[in-house]
């Protein structure tokens, strides 16, 4: 751990810090121009009431307006690309490690909500947005990673409320002989999952204890169908894990 924790200090101060520096600068530089267009902006506006000449105003309207654009295409331009720099760095010194690689980033991409709604653990998606889509490998086992926001419309009240935000992982096991399916809910958060649980009763799942540690347990609410062998799908070094986590 301490080898890792240097290893990214070392990254940090030779790859991520001189990025952030010259980002900081262009963003310095950015306020700069904002303030400096808002102070002659505002010496045009007094002009025009000064003078109230109409020809006078129109014709400085266009390049007033072109020169709005620009600044916000700018900033939009920064914003785009702030976030998306920084990952990449990030993904690029976890590469180096020999249990980890990538097939892609997408500052824009996202897991389908169909791929969403399969793994049983939400019922329903009817607002949902969702960026910077990662793609890679575990050692071999392929994965796919982003940031979702995702809301469904309430039961009782007339509104949406929020079901998940976070960083969504769908993973493969690659095990062609594994069948079925295992649900594993937060117990905090039983009450309002509510939906998932009558799901998945409805496909045969059902509530399983046997071969579940004591103190996982405490945290979640596991569920599977009959032809399920959960220590092939949720072992017990998988659960510790995820405790760890």
């Amino acid at each position: 751990m301490q080898s890792a924790y240097h290893n990214f200090r070392l990254f940090y101060n030779q790859s991520i810090y001189p990025e952030l520096l010259n980002l900081e600068q262009r963003r310095r530089r950015l306020m700069r121009l904002l303030v400096v267009s808002g102070l002659m902006l505002m010496g045009v506006v007094m002009l025009q009431v000064y003078l109230s000449i109409f020809a006078v105003t129109l014709a400085l309207f266009i390049p007033v307006g072109l020169w709005i654009t620009y600044l916000g295409f700018q900033v939009q331009v920064f914003f785009k690309e702030f976030k998306p720099r920084i990952v990449s760095l990030l993904l690029d010194f976890i590469d180096n490690d020999v249990n980890f690689s990538f097939d892609g980033y997408e500052p824009k991409g996202f897991i389908p909500p169909e791929n969403f709604l399969e793994s049983r653990i939400f019922t329903a998606c009817d607002d949902y947005f969702g960026e910077d889509l990662i793609r890679g490998k575990v050692r071999e086992t392929p994965f796919e990673a982003c940031e979702l926001r995702v809301r469904e419309f309430s039961e009782v009240r007339s509104r949406l409320d929020l079901v998940f935000s976070g960083i969504f992982l769908i993973a493969d096991y690659q095990r062609w002989d594994m069948h079925g399916g295992v649900l594993g809910l937060p117990d905090a958060y039983r009450k309002y999952m509510s939906r998932s649980e009558r799901a998945f009763h409805i496909e045969g799942g059902r509530r399983v204890r046997e071969g579940i540690l004591p103190d996982f347990e405490v945290f979640f609410d596991t569920y599977a169908t009959p032809e399920v062998r959960i220590k092939d799908v949720i072992s017990e070094e998988f659960q510790k894990a995820i405790l760890r986590f």
